[in-house]
């Protein structure tokens, strides 16, 4: 009887002394109390906090192949403040209101589960050197988490996944929301990659230096990629929904577009148009015009069901069209670097507000 109740007693001591131990664990590293920052590569948080799920896209293809400088999510929208890359911002879509969330310089902004990630540099810190890299933090701009340090050119957050290229080493990278499970999609890809529809998109010349065509990957890399467009041309292409627009080298007049369901191709445009984005059957585009005095150069909107166009801002240039919340986000190459925005309908033209 004694035996019994002293091996109760050692069973009882070691739940105790398992769950003392389970309590003082350390899970995935964010913002401390005094700001300092550091690496995060644990998805699992031991302490009891809210288990994140990210499905779906962190951004719309259409913005991420424009730099993606806008996002809408839940009532806000978040924007860099400079063309390129700039500033984090978060903007109200009821009142207006706008909170600076992290400075640096930062592109390709994606937003899913209450969480925002970004690439670029953030700004200096007390040793007087900023950090490249790729970054997440919450969407009210704490808990900030440098993911990986490096030089990377673009980023696609995609369910639980991010991709990205590495500028230097070159390639498409593919690991978890965490900083963890890396691995390489494909070498010597800098730039041209969509994620729309459960498949990669990339432009590149894969078969024949200097033929680039666009080519069609499973999301985790596996098997081969295969060829769906052959021999574009003008260095990039677009996506609305799950359509490719682009133009053929044979064919430089005119613009193409692919349907990445029904496999099929067709015209689109009887001329060339830039920075093509929009939301069902409402695109919007720049194009430069024929005319010699330019009164036909603008940002148009173009209605897909009945071919019907309208120029709703007369501009010399435009680049890098984002669409979110309502409104659409460009540049103009100004000195300011500034960034524009106004309605769909290009009403209320102004310019966002920038960090100092």
């Amino acid at each position: 009887m004694k035996r019994q109740k002293g091996s109760l007693l050692l069973i009882v001591l070691l739940i105790f002394v398992l769950f003392l131990g389970g309590c003082g664990s350390d899970g995935g590293s964010v913002e401390d109390g005094d700001g300092q920052t550091s690496q995060g590569n644990d998805s699992n948080d031991s302490n009891g906090a809210e288990i994140i799920v990210l499905e779906g896209a962190g951004n719309s293809p259409s913005n991420l192949l424009h730099q993606g400088m806008a996002i809408e999510y839940e009532g806000h929208v978040y924007h860099v403040d400079k063309m390129f890359e700039g500033s984090i911002w978060k903007t109200s879509m009821e009142s207006g209101e706008s909170q600076l969330l992290l400075e640096g310089t930062l592109h390709h902004l994606n937003v899913n589960g209450g969480l925002l990630f970004a690439v670029g540099s953030v700004a200096a810190g007390s040793d007087g050197l900023g950090t490249d890299g790729i970054f997440m933090s919450n969407i009210d701009g704490s808990g900030f988490t440098v993911l990986k340090e490096g030089y990377f050119g673009l980023l696609i957050l995609q369910d639980e996944y991010l991709y990205f290229t590495d500028v230097v080493e070159g390639g498409l990278y593919r690991m978890k929301y965490d900083g963890s499970e890396e691995t390489l999609i494909l070498e010597n890809i800098y730039d041209n990659v969509a994620i729309f529809n459960d498949h990669i998109y990339v432009m590149a010349d894969l078969d024949e230096q200097y033929v680039s065509n666009i080519y069609e990957l499973f999301l985790d890399g596996s098997g081969e990629p295969v060829m769906i467009v052959n021999d574009v041309f003008g260095g990039t292409f677009d996506v609305v929904e799950n359509e490719l627009f682009y133009i053929l080298r044979d064919n430089m007049g005119d613009m193409h577009r692919y349907d990445t369901e029904k496999k099929t191709e067709r015209l689109f445009l009887d001329t060339w148009v830039d920075n093509l984005n929009g939301q069902g059957t409402d695109l919007y585009y720049f194009w430069s015009g024929v005319r010699k005095d330019n009164t036909d150069k603008g940002l148009y909107y173009f209605n897909d069901e009945t071919g019907e166009k309208e120029m709703i801002l007369a501009a010399e240039s435009i680049f890098d069209i984002n669409m979110a919340g309502g409104k659409i986000y460009w540049h103009d190459n100004d000195a300011q670097r500034r960034i524009s925005v106004m309605n769909i309908d290009g009403t209320d033209r102004e310019y966002v507000e920038q960090a100092n």
